[in-house]
């Protein structure tokens, strides 16, 4: 089932009806409410992992709405009297009219649901170099979520495992005593903070992508204090078999020190032993939803702009990575928000990719040595609208099976014919 959001007079969105498709484009000028939309699809798959991991919405109230929806993704002036969100999932169906009048259903089964990893990756990224910026006082919203998760991973990405900056040349890695480096094909090794703007705008998202697509299915996930609490809060729910307790009676459980341990210890022999423990059936259910909620199972990655301060041919390399990393067999889905013609013209070459190759006798090798690449994508498998008014029009072509050329570049039309009219006279 894919998962449907309608989104009606928020910011300068009037009234969007969308399917969330594996590969979502959007594209149209600023202030248009590209990025509106974006944290709309963020914040209702984020809810859905929220109520995955706390097994259950009794917890979700209108504070719970205010701070998560309106603070946290700065959206608190976009709402009014008519604003309006619905979205259904697998799992899920919510429908807010405002903090007083919302609904939330659980629609699918907790227990059999697999997790995903949600990564917004936001315009402002290369805020990262800002020097010291942990020490800077920040509101709580996704901007600080965004600082604070780069100070956490960002340390995984060391000498043993540098990131490659695409056709820019050169690596990313993290130093202890050096901090973010930029070691140059020479060798020569410069500060991020005092690289170009192209790389401190593409480093972050390079970093998140290996992180959110490859780093958490080969390592331990890293459980921030909140995703834990909610984890030993399920366990404690599924020991206890009382649906109809509060949540405020399983708050207070966790933080008798007793109870905290026990429900640390019953987690990690779950992570770590599920050999042993098929023969008890209890454990068995814990060793299941933990499997299900403790590590994520596919990615979801909400970007915005992925060209911020990049030349055309690099755009095109972006696109082709970011497409091959998430080509890392689980059930993966892209949001994009975009101003840039050169992202959907990358995106073309990817999906007429695919089309040769299931329409002919190239075999994906030789596609790999003309491309450069061996990830495709179906037309089926996305979705690319152009913002008209307030609202989501479709730029794909169906006869020909591409997005609209006519829709990718209405601005060098404009000003070509301008440059007509100037020979005429």
């Amino acid at each position: 089932m894919k998962e449907r959001l309608i989104v009606q007079n928020i910011g300068p969105i009037s009234d969007v009806d969308i399917e969330i498709n594996k590969v979502n484009i959007y594209i149209g000028p600023q202030s248009i409410g590209k990025s509106t939309l974006a944290k709309v699809i963020s914040f209702c798959a984020w809810l859905e992992k929220n109520i995955l991991m706390n097994q259950g919405t009794s917890h979700i109230d209108k504070d719970f709405l205010r701070q998560n929806l309106l603070v946290y993704h700065k959206l608190t002036s976009f709402f009014n009297a008519s604003s309006y969100i619905e979205y259904s999932s697998a799992l899920i169906s919510f429908s807010f009219h405002s903090l007083n009048d919302f609904k939330i259903a659980v629609v699918g089964d907790m227990k059999r649901t697999d997790m995903r990893k949600i990564t917004y990756i936001p315009a402002e990224r290369n805020i990262i170099s800002i020097p010291n910026i942990s020490t800077l006082s920040l509101e709580n919203n996704y901007i600080r979520d965004f600082i604070f998760d780069w100070l956490l991973i960002h340390g995984k990405f060391t000498n043993e495992y540098q990131i490659e900056l695409l056709g820019i040349g050169g690596s990313y890695s993290f130093d202890t005593n050096k901090g973010d480096i930029i070691t140059l094909e020479d060798g020569k090794e410069i500060p991020l903070n005092q690289s170009s703007s192209g790389l401190q705008s593409v480093v972050p998202l390079l970093v998140f992508l290996a992180y959110g697509a490859d780093w958490i299915f080969h390592n331990e996930p890293d459980l921030s204090f909140d995703n834990f609490n909610s984890l030993q809060k399920s366990i404690l729910k599924s020991l206890s078999k009382d649906e109809e307790l509060e949540a405020k009676v399983f708050e207070a459980a966790i933080k008798t020190p007793a109870i905290n341990q026990a429900l640390g210890n019953i987690y990690h022999f779950a992570r770590h032993h599920s050999s042993e423990i098929e023969a008890n059936e209890g454990m068995k259910e814990i060793r299941d939803l933990v499997n299900h909620i403790g590590k994520p199972h596919s990615s979801f990655f909400v970007i915005e702009e992925p060209e911020e301060n990049l030349f055309p041919s690099t755009q095109y390399e972006l696109v082709k990575h970011i497409f091959r990393m998430l080509d890392n067999g689980n059930d993966n889905k892209l949001v994009i928000t975009t101003h840039s013609p050169y992202i959907m013209t990358s995106i073309n070459n990817l999906i007429q990719c695919q089309t040769v190759l299931e329409e002919s006798n190239t075999t994906k090798e030789e596609l790999e040595r003309v491309m450069n690449t061996r990830s495709f994508i179906s037309y089926e498998d996305i979705d690319a609208l152009a913002f008209d008014n307030g609202r989501l029009v479709s730029i794909k072509d169906d006869e020909f099976r591409l997005i609209s050329a006519e829709s990718l570049d209405s601005a060098s039309d404009k000003i070509s014919r301008d440059f007509e009219r100037l020979l005429d006279l």
